[in-house]
């Protein structure tokens, strides 16, 4: 190998830069060289980018020639030519068991005219003759093997025409000793006969089990549509009871209800309760009547100008400026309710009425302002008033069927005001929801 010193390298570098014409400008443009350096990259980069590309279609080719195999035998193309090949083979090959016994039966049978033709002088009329016979004996076949019927089934008629062809047949005989053809040919004759009596014997007893059995379809079909409209009715019978909304009865029940109360949709207080018991009737048309009494507490909160001091002679000469008060009342509550919307163990309903307050014991604590000055004072009302329907009552909600007899229900409702409530004559809405457990008495 040619070994290079450090000197020699040096001094080969130094020609090969005499040699080389440097373009200035370029080269003190360093902008100018790091977009040639870019535009190299960008080169080496699509070289690159293009090779993955053609190896991607080599791949791509690849993959078509399985996928054309798959389409083709999943389409049946493959198959198809196959079984056509198979066709044709079958059909080719010669001499097969089915066209052997086919053509030898039409030898024998050519052969047996045949025979007869030359044994007869008037050879045509007894091939006709026996080619009769043959197809009436065909049919005769045929209709014994689609005939349910049995053969000791025959009636009457039947046997008095074999007796006749039986006698028929002793003729025969004799008249065949004396003259053969014309015996040969009288036999043949009575054969047809008899084969044509039996032939319309089958025919009418055919015809009368077809009667019978189209007679019998017919009843069974006309069994099968009572039983049908039967079942439908009973259905609609079982539906109409298994609507227990289209069912008369009473009930009683168990109630309790949670909601908040205000004046002129003013701030609402603590949340009021009640609980109580009640009863109604329910209606074939899906409508209830329904009372009962639940005991109410309501808290609520009013500016003075919407308290009414009338009643309160202490009140009078001051400026009322607010009361936070809550009562504790009776409620008598008298709706109407209608069901709809019927399900197997649920149904919706709409409810409005009235109810009436009995007022048990109402508590205020005024704020006031007298001379100057704002004083707070409470009191304690009791039995102050009784408000007999002046509430409207609306609301809906859900009846479930828990049971044979028992039903949960869930009722949202808005209770407005008729009248003024209680000892300041208060508009009190209250807004809520009431839960009812009740049993059917009946």
């Amino acid at each position: 190998m040619f070994y290079v010193k450090n000197d020699d390298m040096e001094d080969m570098m130094r020609k090969a830069a005499d040699n080389y014409e440097l373009n200035e400008d370029m080269a003190a443009d360093w902008s100018k060289v790091r977009a040639a350096l870019q535009d190299e990259d960008a080169f080496i980069t699509s070289t690159k980018k293009e090779k993955k590309r053609r190896k991607l279609y080599l791949l791509w080719w690849l993959l078509l020639i399985p996928a054309i195999w798959i389409i083709t035998y999943k389409t049946g193309l493959y198959n198809s030519d196959k079984k056509q090949n198979t066709k044709t083979t079958i059909a080719k090959k010669p001499n097969s068991p089915v066209q052997k016994s086919l053509s030898g039966n039409h030898n024998t049978i050519s052969g047996n005219n045949s025979t007869s033709s030359q044994s007869n002088t008037n050879g045509k009329s007894i091939a006709i003759t026996y080619s009769k016979k043959i197809a009436t004996n065909n049919k005769l076949i045929s209709a014994q093997a689609q005939s349910p019927l049995d053969i000791n089934n025959k009636t009457s008629e039947n046997k008095t025409s074999v007796v006749s062809a039986n006698a028929d047949a002793d003729k025969n005989i004799l008249n065949s000793q004396a003259f053969p053809q014309s015996a040969t040919i009288a036999n043949n004759s009575n054969q047809t006969d008899n084969n044509s009596s039996k032939n319309n014997l089958m025919n009418d007893l055919l015809n009368n089990k077809n009667t019978e059995i189209l007679n019998n379809k017919t009843n069974s079909i006309q069994k099968d549509n009572k039983a049908d409209v039967a079942k439908t009715n009973a259905s609609v019978q079982k539906k109409k009871t298994d609507n227990y909304t289209r069912q008369a009865f009473a009930y009683t029940g168990l109630t309790g209800n949670a909601d908040i109360s205000f004046i002129k949709f003013q701030k609402a207080s603590s949340p009021g309760i009640g609980i109580g018991i009640i009863g109604g009737y329910h209606f074939k048309s899906g409508i209830s009547i329904e009372t009962g009494i639940l005991y109410d507490k309501k808290s609520y909160y009013t500016k003075g100008e919407y308290f009414d001091k009338g009643k309160l002679s202490y009140l009078q000469n001051v400026n009322l400026i607010s009361a936070d008060g809550n009562c504790h009342m009776w409620e008598i509550p008298l709706n109407f309710k209608y069901d709809f919307n019927t399900k197997k163990n649920h149904n919706w309903f709409v409810t409005a009425g009235v109810s009436s307050y009995i007022m048990n014991k109402e508590y205020y604590n005024f704020k006031y302002e007298k001379n100057g000055m704002i004083n707070e004072n409470a009191y304690n009302y009791y039995h102050s008033s009784q408000n007999w329907f002046s509430i409207l009552n609306v609301g809906g909600g859900i009846n479930i069927k828990t049971g044979n007899k028992y039903f949960l229900q869930a009722q949202p409702y808005y209770k407005i005001p008729l009248s003024g409530i209680g000892k300041g004559s208060l508009s009190l809405n209250s807004a809520g929801i009431n839960i009812s457990l009740t049993r059917r008495l009946h």
